[in-house]
This record gives C-alpha cells, structure tokens and sequence, in this order.
C-alpha cells in the first residue's frame, strides 16, 4: 500500500507527457495529407507560446503552416473530433496570448501570405492571403497606381488587423479597415470552408469583420482599392 500511495504521485506527473505524446502521435497519423507542414520542435513551439506582451506563455503540442484554407479545414475537423483547441497566429501582436493555445494546435499564417491585384478602370481590388504583411499589399497596388483606403501599420498582418477593425491615418474620414473589404474567405468552427460578402453569408461576413477571430478562421481577404495619389 506505501508503494501504491508513493507511485501514484510519480504517474500522476507522467500523464502530461502522455497526454503530449499521444495528441502529437495522433497529429502525425491522422493528417499525413495535409499540403503544408506540422512542426513538433521545441523551438518552435516555444516561439509559438509568447507574443508582444511577454506575459502569457502557452505551449502548444503542435504548429501548422499550411499551404491553403483546404490545410486549415482538415485541421480544424480533427481537432473538433479530438476535442483539441485550434488558435490563429499573424505577427503575434496580441498582449495576453490572444494566439496562443495550451496543448493545441497554432496556425502559422505567414506561409498564407499571396497578394493579387485586380484593377478596374480608377480602382480595383486586393485579394489577400490573412499572412501577409501590409507592406507588400501596398507594393504591389502601387505598382499599379492604386492603394489600400486605410492603412494600418505596415509591419502588422492583413488578417489580424481585419479580425480588429484596421484603423490609420485616413480612418477619420474613409473609416476602418473591415468597411472596405468586399468578400472573405473564412474556415468555420466546424471545419467547412465558406466565401462570404454583404450579398452572400452576410451573417457570417459582418461576424468576421473585427471579430476577433471568434467565428472563424480568415483565410482570404477581398479589399477595394483606390487610386493612389501622384
């Protein structure tokens, strides 16, 4: 009985281990068709738990850079069948770990970081990978003599400034950020891939829309663009 009540303890202390191991082992066998990549590292890892704030630290068992919102539903339907949390990571410019996940998943959007400009007649449009930084969204709708009507701080992502409103220098009388985009691209939290605008998913597309990231995951952004100035 001494021995019982002495090995209790020490098993007890060993479960988070377990608990690691087997989620990471279920990570590797059941999404072996995904396009991008799963990192197990430690580094990693420990990079994926603190962000601009350097107060909350939360480990995840695994960080994902996927290759297209198709990586990102996968992942998404697994962790609603393994009960595993997901969270959204840009810049990691959040104060209170905001993009981290204890013991879940991390998505690394900077490998969604696509930027294509679509000009029609004064103006145009963006379509916009959430990873991508700002700045060269502004690079090439200027190569194009357009720009974006408000711009956020240049070293900041696209989907997390659109998750918080997006403001600049131009908000005082062109608004936010949100009330320029045209459609998104978003993954649900049951894993199903939607494009949304006003005119279709309206609900879930005024929901995105400085959200949070609390109705989904954004995995494309369509933002109207404007003649540059000369």
């Amino acid at each position: 009985m001494r021995d019982a009540k002495l090995l209790l303890p020490a098993l007890l202390a060993l479960q988070p281990a377990w608990n690691y191991l087997a989620a990471a082992q279920s990570l590797r066998n059941d999404l072996k068709d995904l396009k991008g990549e799963l990192y197990f590292d430690d580094a990693v890892l420990q990079a994926a738990a603190d962000d601009f704030g350097h107060v909350v630290h939360k480990k995840p068992t695994a960080m994902l850079r996927p290759i297209d919102a198709q990586d990102i539903a996968k992942l998404v339907q697994f962790a609603n069948r393994q009960g595993l949390r997901v969270a959204m990571r840009g810049q990691g410019h959040s104060f209170f770990g905001q993009t981290q996940v204890e013991d879940g998943v991390v998505i690394d959007s900077s490998s969604l970081n696509a930027v294509r400009i679509v000009k029609s007649g004064t103006g145009g449009t963006a379509e916009i990978g959430p990873g991508s930084k700002w700045h060269p969204v502004l690079m090439a709708a200027n190569a194009q003599k357009l720009t974006v009507p408000v711009i956020a701080d240049t070293f900041l992502s696209v989907g997390g400034t659109i998750s918080t409103g997006g403001f600049g220098v131009t908000t005082y009388n062109l608004g936010l950020q949100v009330d320029h985009v045209q459609e998104l691209e978003v993954v649900t939290g049951n894993g199903e891939i939607i494009t949304c605008s006003d005119e279709r998913n309206g609900d879930l597309f005024n929901a995105m829309l400085g959200g949070l990231g609390q109705c989904g995951i954004i995995t494309k952004v369509v933002m109207r663009l404007m003649a540059a100035p000369t």
